[in-house]
């Protein structure tokens, strides 16, 4: 995961005229910030949960999972002060996106999926979770828990849904699908593309004169256009034995 990171998003960032510290203390680093936080991710995950005697039962497990986020929460907010040092090592993603990390390796180490994602109970009260939150979000301000709980309850709604409709023939969910097997070319190409076809124009015009139906369809088929540009790049470099060697290990 670090090693597109190096050959791709440096010199993506040297061709847009940055440095390569200027790149690394970037929080987003051209949408490269998230396989730098994946690797972390795993890296603690493994380094936690790898030995036997640290997982006994599934509810040990979880307190542990608990517990690690408690600890990267204080350690961000207490001992790093520096925000370059934070950015430069993604520690805000990591703690951010921890939770949904742990959860989603603990439902799989333990086979919970069926049990958690055909539950009409479990979708009732997510879905019922997740309205009540929004709405009240739109009135009251929540804090960030409240905001887990919220996002963690439209998730299950979501994956509730595909379960319902994954054995069917669904040409979308086919292709959505293929999309997420093949997420790593995404990760690494699209920003090359979202620079080519940057649409600064239009954008304005959106600004000038918000439509937000016309917003979301530009924005849909956009996001397409630069998904499928990724996919058949990465489907091209593959061609190359070296070049799927080095960048993707396969």
């Amino acid at each position: 995961m670090l090693v597109p990171v190096i050959l791709l998003g440096i010199p993506y960032a040297l061709w847009r005229g940055f440095t390569i510290y200027e790149f690394i203390i970037n929080p987003t680093k051209y949408g490269y910030w998230y396989l730098i936080t994946l690797f972390e991710l795993y890296v603690v995950y493994y380094v936690v949960f790898s030995y036997n005697f640290l997982h006994d039962t599934k509810y040990e497990d979880f307190m542990k999972g608990c517990i690690i986020w408690i600890l990267l929460k204080g350690f961000a907010h207490i001992n790093i002060n520096n925000e370059d040092i934070l950015n430069a090592f993604q520690f805000t993603q990591l703690v951010v996106y921890w939770p949904f990390f742990f959860v989603a390796a603990f439902i799989n180490r333990y086979k919970l999926q069926d049990q958690l994602f055909l539950n009409n109970n479990i979708f009732t009260i997510s879905l019922l979770i997740f309205g009540g939150l929004f709405i009240y979000k739109e009135y009251s301000s929540i804090d960030n828990l409240v905001m887990y709980l919220l996002q963690f309850a439209g998730i299950f709604c979501i994956i509730y849904l595909i379960y319902k409709i994954k054995d069917k023939n669904n040409v979308i969910l086919n292709k959505l699908c293929h999309i997420g097997r093949s997420s790593l070319d995404i990760y690494i190409l699209h920003y090359f593309f979202i620079h080519v076809a940057y649409m600064k124009i239009i954008g304005n015009y959106f600004l000038k004169y918000p439509n937000f139906i016309i917003e979301t369809i530009v924005t849909l088929a956009y996001s397409i256009v630069i998904v499928y540009c990724s996919l058949y790049t990465g489907k091209l470099l593959r061609e190359s034995k070296l070049i799927s060697k080095i960048l993707f290990n396969k």
